[in-house]
């Protein structure tokens, strides 16, 4: 106990000697005192941190110099303005250009993908245009229309408003294949590209769609044997009445089920060793190493 007396004298006169020195200036105390209570009632009043309000004060001023200068702030704006303008403009003349020679160059390499498609005669085309408005936009100057015409002497209009479901689909199957090495979309789901085909184009659009799946996965809703048997896993889907409610059932086939799900789609219900062996031939002809 006598040592903290001692120890706590000590620290009392260190205290007084320190006191002693300081000089009192009520004035100051107060300046100090009212800028505080200023800072506390500007960021209440505003909703902002001290830091943000000095950052504010500066673009204040910087607004109140520019309103005094009205006249040249309005000046600098438009030079701003049409310096943009023009950069604007030469950037959608070059790409104007840009895509005039990529429709050039691909008008030609999609036609070429559709004839084994079953379109032998069809062709398909970019139009660049100008656009309606006459103005830049967020996709640049042009309108541009993929244009599809499936048989000689027939204008092309645009694919959208002529193609039917099958021919759509064997359209964006040219333009995947055309793309396969460049798509930056890994999973693509074809649905009716099968539609009023057969033979030698059935094989050319299962051919491929198994050169796809080299590069991506690659779903196909079919009905022909000849694609289904190029996929390198087939699944069933069948519908099942249960409870009054109808569900969807999809099912991984076996490699014998598989004989047997493609005996069916070559017979139908009448399956037989001919059929059979025809799905075997099937699955035995040479496939690729895709993940179709």
């Amino acid at each position: 106990m006598n040592e903290a007396a001692i120890a706590a004298a000590e620290a009392a006169r260190t205290l007084a000697d320190y006191l002693d020195k300081l000089e009192a200036d009520p004035a100051a105390l107060e300046e100090v005192e009212a800028r505080r209570e200023r800072y506390a009632r500007l960021t209440r009043k505003y909703r902002r941190p001290v830091a943000e309000l000095l950052a504010w004060r500066e673009e204040l001023r910087t607004e109140l110099a520019e309103g005094e200068d009205s006249e040249g702030a309005l000046e600098r704006a438009r030079a701003r303005r049409e310096k943009a303008e023009a950069a604007c403009l030469a950037a959608g003349k070059a790409l104007t250009t840009a895509r005039k020679a990529a429709a050039t160059q691909w008008t030609t390499r999609l036609s070429k993908e559709l004839k084994p498609l079953g379109f032998p005669h069809a062709r398909i085309s970019f139009e660049v245009a100008p656009s309606p408005t006459g103005q830049p936009g967020p996709t640049g100057l042009d309108d541009v229309q993929l244009l599809f015409t499936a048989n000689p002497g027939e204008p092309a209009r645009v694919l959208q408003k002529i193609a039917s479901g099958g021919e759509l689909s064997r359209v964006m199957l040219a333009l995947k294949c055309a793309l396969q090495t460049r798509d930056r979309v890994d999973l693509l789901v074809f649905d009716e590209v099968d539609s009023g085909i057969g033979g030698a184009v059935a094989q050319a659009v299962g051919e491929r769609l198994r050169s796809l799946a080299e590069h991506r996965q690659v779903i196909c809703v079919t009905h022909l044997p000849m694609i289904a048997a190029l996929g390198r896993h087939h699944l069933s889907v069948s519908k099942q009445v249960s409870g009054g409610r109808t569900t969807a059932r999809v099912a991984v086939l076996s490699a014998a089920d598989r004989v047997e799900e493609l005996s069916r789609m070559l017979a139908g219900e009448r399956v037989t060793d001919t059929t059979r062996r025809q799905a075997r031939e099937l699955l035995a002809a040479p496939s690729g190493k895709g993940h179709s």
